[in-house]
């Protein structure tokens, strides 16, 4: 089982608390597997720590592919993408990106990282910044069957393709703009 982080390595995106639950889940799960993309700033306070990312990678605890041009094939070659992420964002473009490639999500409870995420049906919500409920999310991934981790996916597909694609935001729009041009 592979699980990916994509996203600059800010602290308050859950970088830390991703690789402490991979790190955690590698004693029980011997052969998960952890990926990390994503952009570092050494020096800047708001960054993990670069000792923190070489120990990890050091200790075979994730897999680290610096910043690259397209994500896809690695959330293709992965099974999960996770985003534990309490920073106050929109929707993170990963997890759109991985549920419209039918991929389950693991995602903080929290805005933004929340809204694609239905607990039990395409993934699993946890509470923003708890690195034990993150590694639980982790390992009851790694235990539920095939048939329901496909359904997982084929789940992430349908909720990135009625509730995000481009026709239904830009159909949100329009269905809105009646109401504004009253209003001015």
């Amino acid at each position: 089982i592979r699980f990916i982080y994509i996203g600059r390595l800010v602290l308050s995106k859950g970088i830390r608390l991703y690789i402490e639950a991979a790190r955690n889940v590698k004693l029980l799960c011997k052969n998960a597997k952890f990926s990390i993309i994503g952009d570092t700033i050494v020096g800047n306070s708001a960054f993990l720590p670069p000792n923190e990312l070489e120990d990890a990678i050091r200790d075979s605890v994730v897999d680290y592919y610096g910043s690259v041009e397209d994500v896809k094939p690695y959330i293709a070659a992965s099974d999960c993408a996770v985003a534990p992420s309490w920073y106050r964002e929109g929707v993170p473009r990963v997890l759109l990106e991985a549920a419209s490639m039918g991929k389950p999500l693991i995602a903080a409870d929290s805005v933004g990282t929340r809204e694609p995420v239905e607990e039990g049906v395409n993934g699993f919500l946890v509470p923003p910044r708890d690195r034990e409920a993150l590694q639980n999310a982790m390992i009851r991934f790694i235990n539920a069957s095939q048939d329901e981790k496909k359904r997982m996916g084929l789940e992430s597909r349908r909720i990135a393709m009625t509730r995000f694609s481009v026709s239904f935001v830009i159909d949100m729009y329009l269905a809105q703009l009646p109401a504004i041009m009253t209003d001015n």
